[in-house]
C-alpha cells in the first residue's frame, strides 16, 4: 500500500552579532531568529492504520523562536 507523503516546506533564520573590542575586553552580542516567517509544517510523520494522511500521526514544527547571547571576554 502507498503511503501519503509529507507536504515540502521552507524555513528562514536569521542570525546577527557584533564584536566590539576596547583595550581591555572584548564584547559580543548577538541575535537570532528562528522560524522567521512563523511557517507551519509538518516535522515528522508517522503512518496511520489507513496509510492516508487523516489517520497519521504528526508532528507539527516549532513557530518562531527568539535568542539572543551576550559574550564578555577579559
Amino acid at each position: 500500500r502507498d503511503s501519503w507523503k509529507m507536504p515540502n516546506y521552507m524555513l528562514v533564520d536569521l542570525f546577527a552579532g557584533f564584536t566590539f573590542v576596547h583595550s581591555v575586553f572584548t564584547f559580543r552580542p548577538a541575535f537570532g531568529i528562528t522560524n522567521l516567517l512563523n511557517s507551519t509544517y509538518i516535522s515528522d510523520a508517522f503512518n496511520g492504520t489507513n496509510f492516508d494522511a487523516a489517520s497519521a500521526l504528526v508532528f507539527i514544527g516549532a513557530g518562531r523562536r527568539f535568542n539572543a547571547s551576550l559574550s564578555l571576554t577579559f
